[in-house]
């Protein structure tokens, strides 16, 4: 039986949720304080933390913080109930890593329509992205916020293979899945060159991925993920069937499939948030896309 956790101090609310889902068919813990809850999570096997923000001992806040660096329970879904519905309160709430915020009063309808869909995104499934076996987006988010609320210094890259929709509207899905494939193996192989601790890479969706890795290492990891792109690129071509002379196919020419890196550094004592450090990448690719598009773009900012 999926079983959850309810953290508020209010026992009328306890006992409300609580017997919304239990007759909804889920089994449930309760507690009035983060402490307690904080024992109850070590102690028993929970899918699903529903928490209130204001609760006795640890804050609703404090106590997302600790769960996210928790190597057994950081991939828990968090859900926050609270009374703070101010849009600062919300986004405060959703930086310190749950997955979503729903302010009181709510419909029970409501309630268990969150539930069900937080349940439904924390399979391993969706922790893995099956085209390529690397960790999914809410894995790389679920790493990055990690690190985040362990202080820890890292780089966070995000890696794009340009033009691989067009290649697979002249040669079919099938290649452009091998393309990615292919860019995915590669990053993996370059990250396991450097002693890195932190090392990480993940499918973002199409051809779109995210590392971390420490500092000093991002430039040269960047370098030399682009050398072996384009040492392999023509046996790709080639296993592809397309011309590695004129880049074309039955369908017609396309752009040569290269590489975007952007690059950006979070250091332990910034405030940013995980949605901080996307906005950085986002905005950085915008610009290296209206410059020249492939190569490697720094975020000097910081």
């Amino acid at each position: 039986m999926t079983s959850i956790l309810i953290v508020d101090d209010d026992p009328k609310v306890l006992k409300e949720v609580s017997g919304k889902l239990t007759a909804a068919g889920y089994g449930c813990h309760i507690s009035a304080d983060g402490e307690k809850a904080l024992e109850i999570l070590n102690r028993e096997s929970i899918d699903l933390l529903i928490l209130d923000v204001m609760i006795p001992g640890i804050s609703g806040f404090e106590l997302c913080r600790r769960i996210h660096t928790n190597t057994e329970l950081y991939a828990l879904p968090i859900l926050f109930i609270s009374a703070m519905n101010g849009e600062e309160e919300i986004a405060h709430g959703l930086a310190q890593g749950a997955d979503d915020y729903l302010t009181k009063p709510f419909k029970s309808e409501t309630l268990l329509s969150r539930v069900q869909s937080l349940l439904a995104g924390s399979t391993h499934g969706r922790l893995t992205d099956e085209l390529t076996s690397l960790p999914g987006p809410k894995q790389v988010k679920l790493d990055i916020q990690k690190a985040i609320n362990l202080k820890q210094q890292f780089t966070a890259i995000y890696i794009e293979l340009l033009h691989v929709n067009e290649m697979g509207r002249l040669a079919g899905v099938e290649a452009r899945a091998r393309a990615i494939r292919h860019l995915a193996r590669g990053l993996s192989q370059c990250g396991g060159e450097f002693k890195s601790k932190l090392f990480s890479v993940g499918h973002m969706g199409g051809g779109h991925f995210l590392c971390l890795i420490e500092p000093p290492l991002a430039e040269d990891y960047c370098r030399t993920v682009r050398k072996l792109w384009r040492r392999h690129l023509p046996n790709l071509h080639e296993s592809l069937g397309i011309g590695i002379q004129d880049g074309s196919t039955a369908g017609g020419a396309f752009p040569e499939l290269d590489l975007l890196f952007c690059v950006a550094v979070h250091e332990p004592a910034s405030r940013h948030s995980a949605q901080d450090l996307f906005e950085t990448l986002t905005h950085l690719r915008q610009s290296a896309l209206a410059a020249s598009g492939a190569g490697i773009y720094f975020d000097r900012r910081r």
